[in-house]
């Protein structure tokens, strides 16, 4: 077979947590790649599809962001190049369109952010920037075309640096005319690529003195693009980065050498130019050096195979999907299925994954292919089921240094696997042994947090992620204070909700794999 890369690809989360735009890059650096960079059309599907998933319509942060730095045609910096005149009543600069870098001048002396493209009457000055005069040019210009004229024939577009200055203007103006102000785009994502796609929404984006302007999207608003202040808080979308994995069998009929460099190169170039598109949209492949694929089953002694291997409340992976025709991983054909009754809801999903269910029924299911599991692989030629990947008996480690919950997160994904998941009561009863030998006897941060609904750390999903144990005694979770988004986990086993500022002991856990 051969083995394909099609490039890195965005996967999304949803942040409920209000936030800074400076605080939400921080988290997003600090637990996955960056703020939500949005590369393409298909790119914005998936952060919708996000949203849409989470149940989630308002504006949330992105990482787009534009650095506001007006300057003069002429590059003057002197005495008064501070100078504005913006009209406020209507929020100018208000950045209406992608296109508003230039500025005019209006009724009453009041300046306007407006498209570079639109023709005006312009006015361009001659003399020098401390004693300039001021001509009016009744030729309707786009702001470049304006600029060009001025340099050719005086010295360049006016700059204003005072009201009495101002005034002259207002004085040769019967309705609006260019200015020399402008600014660049200077539109950036906040992982420094390049910005080459957009989805702007119509709507006015107050700029006022801001140096910097962050952005927001809402898939209420079909993805389309604003601007706010950055200071605002709200929730985010983070994304991380995963490569996708195109597998291809190849039938050689001739007597070739599979490992000459140039029929390698060759081949390569063909399946890029002709792979199918269905394939490129695949779900993310698992690709290891250690086995073959994910598992694949054939008949139903395959299946009971994977059903003995996993325990009755995990719900692994295994390498069927669906887009929108059932293929299995490694490109076998589905010849053999076994479909759980439950219904499966696709939503606006174009790709979905399966999984086996959680109580042993040796059936199927389709889930978001975003969605973290524990997986079987399989390690023989024939196909034939050997090994599986499965997180069993997570090893807890007590932390006996204080830390914010967030910084209590990054520590455990550093050192460990992540902080504490609790699936059932017996797990509850290990966190409590751990603290007990341990000696300690306070609360302790596990990965339980709130976005909208209750979530653990390292993303579980399934079977066990809805198990909780709250203290009763205080009514939890009780919400005392809105910032209550993150849980502790009390030496007697209850748990609370408090701040996530909060300085706490804390409990990792170590995802042991078990290889059959």
């Amino acid at each position: 077979s051969l083995v394909l890369s099609s490039g890195l690809t965005h996967h999304y989360r949803f942040f409920g947590q209000p936030l800074t735009w400076a605080e939400a890059q921080a988290y997003c650096r600090r637990t996955h790649a960056d703020l939500a960079t949005v590369e393409n059309s298909e790119e914005l599907d998936l952060l919708l599809d996000t949203l849409r998933s989470a149940g989630y319509s308002s504006n949330v942060w992105i990482g787009l962001y534009s650095e506001i730095d007006w300057k003069w045609s002429d590059s003057y910096t002197g005495t008064g190049a501070d100078y504005r005149h913006w009209r406020s009543d209507l929020n100018e600069p208000e950045f209406e369109s992608a296109r508003q870098f230039c500025v005019n001048s209006g009724s009453a002396g009041n300046w306007w952010d407006d498209d570079c493209a639109l023709k005006l009457p312009f006015i361009c000055y001659s003399g020098t920037p401390e004693s300039a005069i001021f001509s009016l040019q009744s030729e309707q210009r786009n702001w470049s075309s304006a600029q060009r004229f001025c340099r050719e024939n005086f010295v360049d577009l006016a700059t204003v640096k005072t009201d009495a200055e101002n005034q002259m203007l207002d004085n040769k103006i019967d309705s609006s005319a260019w200015i020399g102000l402008y600014r660049d785009p200077n539109l950036f994502w906040s992982d420094g690529s390049d910005f080459l796609f957009s989805n702007w929404d119509s709507v006015i984006n107050p700029i006022g003195s801001m140096p910097v302007i962050c952005g927001v999207t809402s898939s209420g608003r079909l993805g389309k693009w604003r601007f706010l202040p950055c200071e605002t808080k709200l929730p985010f979308v983070c994304y991380s980065v995963f490569r996708k994995v195109v597998k291809l069998r190849l039938n050689v009929e001739n007597a070739v050498d599979p490992n000459d460099p140039v029929l390698k190169a060759n081949i390569l170039t063909k399946a890029s130019l002709t792979g199918s598109d269905r394939y490129m949209k695949s779900s993310y492949a698992l690709h290891t050096n250690n086995f073959v694929d994910l598992a694949t089953i054939k008949n139903d002694t395959d299946n009971q195979k994977v059903e003995s291997l996993v325990p009755d409340y995990y719900a692994p992976w295994i390498g069927l999907f669906r887009d929108p025709n059932f293929h299995w991983s490694d490109g076998s054909s589905v010849i053999f299925t076994s479909w759980d009754p439950v219904m499966n809801p696709l939503g606006s999903m174009t790709v979905i994954c399966g999984a086996t269910s959680y109580a042993r029924s040796g059936n199927w299911k389709f889930l978001p292919c975003e969605t973290q599991l524990p997986f079987v692989c399989y390690d023989s030629p024939d196909g034939v089921i050997l090994s599986t990947s499965l997180l069993l008996q997570p090893a807890y480690h007590f932390v006996n240094q204080t830390l914010n919950w967030t910084e209590a997160q990054s520590y455990c994904r550093q050192k460990h696997t992540d902080l504490a998941t609790v699936l059932n009561s017996e797990e509850q009863n290990r966190l409590i042994n751990t603290l007990s030998s341990a000696g300690h006897s306070s609360d302790v941060w596990i990965g339980l947090f709130s976005e909208i609904d209750w979530r653990w750390s390292d993303g579980l999903m399934g079977s066990g992620a809805d198990y909780r144990h709250w203290r009763t005694s205080s009514n939890e979770p009780n919400f005392q204070y809105s910032d209550e988004l993150c849980v502790s986990f009390y030496y007697s086993g209850g748990w609370v909700t408090e701040s996530c500022s909060y300085k706490r002991y804390f409990i990792c856990y170590q995802a042991q794999p078990h290889v059959n």
